[in-house]
């Protein structure tokens, strides 16, 4: 009877210990797997939400400065590199292209008068007495720089999708639109200097590294088209043949000395 006793006993600490050893493992298996889970559901969950309401567009104004610095610096330093979808992250943001049409829509239409005002006051003072500021340009500016970056990419995303079987992601597109227009910053405060040599000279090397940067970033993804190069080939000559044209209007109506 001892016997026995002490053998239940002895059997029934292994299990107890096994027990004890298996609950302290389950809050550690459970947490795990929260931090497994956790990532998916914040990305399944920032893909949610009205698409009129103004949470849904939050997530595309979640970076902070040292993104933004990031990106435009992918555009100046590096525009035929082509990598500017890893640098994205699978965060494509609209800040950075909002702010960046919003500097550029003071620096042209301020910009633009006050080069003006310097070209007219080159001509004598009764050139320079007869300037007028042009309100216009306001307007003009805000209609072409939010205009451009939201039609163009909006009207490339449902080519691509309906007539070239490409998926791709419209904020993307905007996202690239909106950095490669960050070349006329600096563009177009130079282009304040009243020397026309000089401000055809930076606009075209603007132009080039706009459109550069542009043609680069969207060939990988208008080549995966399965229409093949009868498709990509003039479809990306258009696109980058509307980009420059957008540069030299900006030239003519902003920085012309006329």
């Amino acid at each position: 009877g001892g016997g026995s006793g002490s053998g239940v006993g002895s059997s029934a600490s292994p299990l107890g210990a096994d027990l004890g050893d298996l609950s302290g493992t389950v809050p550690s298996a459970a947490a795990a797997s929260a931090a497994t889970t956790e990532a998916p559901d914040k990305s399944a969950k920032k893909k949610t939400g009205w698409i009129f309401s103004a949470a849904y567009y939050q997530q595309y104004f979640d970076v902070d400065t040292d993104d933004v610095v990031r990106r435009i610096g992918n555009v100046m330093i590096n525009p035929a590199g082509g990598s500017f979808a890893e640098s994205l992250s699978s965060n494509p943001d609209l800040y950075g292209p909002f702010w960046i049409c919003a500097t550029l829509i003071f620096l042209d239409a301020m910009g633009g008068n006050y080069a003006s005002y310097l070209s007219h006051a080159q001509s004598g003072v009764e050139a320079a007495e007869a300037w007028n500021f042009d309100v216009k340009k306001v307007s003009i500016s805000v209609a072409m720089f939010y205009g451009y970056v939201t039609a163009v990419p909006v009207g490339i995303y449902f080519i691509l999708r309906c007539f070239a079987a490409v998926n791709t992601s419209l904020v993307g597109l905007v996202c690239t639109y909106g950095y490669a227009l960050s070349v006329y910053v600096p563009v177009s405060v130079l282009c304040i200097i009243p020397l026309e040599w000089l401000r055809w000279t930076v606009f075209l090397l603007g132009m080039a590294v706009s459109a550069t940067f542009i043609f680069t970033n969207l060939q990988p993804v208008v080549g995966s088209s399965p229409k093949g190069s009868m498709f990509v080939t003039p479809f990306l000559g258009c696109v980058v043949g509307t980009h420059v044209l957008f540069g030299v209007l900006l030239k003519l109506f902003f920085f012309q000395s006329f």
